[in-house]
């Protein structure tokens, strides 16, 4: 059994595609058409070749009711593993 605590951090653009979007079965299109933003933006953030911002993480919260930290601890975490 794996122990959780070595299990690397995971890009947020991951995490939202995993654990946001599939479940839903949400398309990067609609979700960018809902929250304001360039699906070409959300595209890249989900392919882990773009961080997270301020302005993404607050409209991602708003949208699926989590807030604004989580997104971005989430890449903060990420970035310390990328780092170490």
């Amino acid at each position: 059994m794996s122990n959780p605590a070595n299990i690397a951090p995971a890009h947020p653009g991951e995490v939202l595609a995993e654990r946001f979007l599939a479940p839903r079965g949400l398309s990067i299109y609609r979700l960018a058409v809902a929250i304001g933003v360039p699906s070409s933006t959300l595209e890249r953030f989900r392919e882990g070749r773009t961080r997270v911002t301020g302005d993404l993480a607050g409209r991602l919260a708003g949208y699926f009711g989590t807030d604004a930290d989580f997104w971005l601890d989430t890449q903060a975490r990420f970035d310390e593993r990328v780092a170490a």
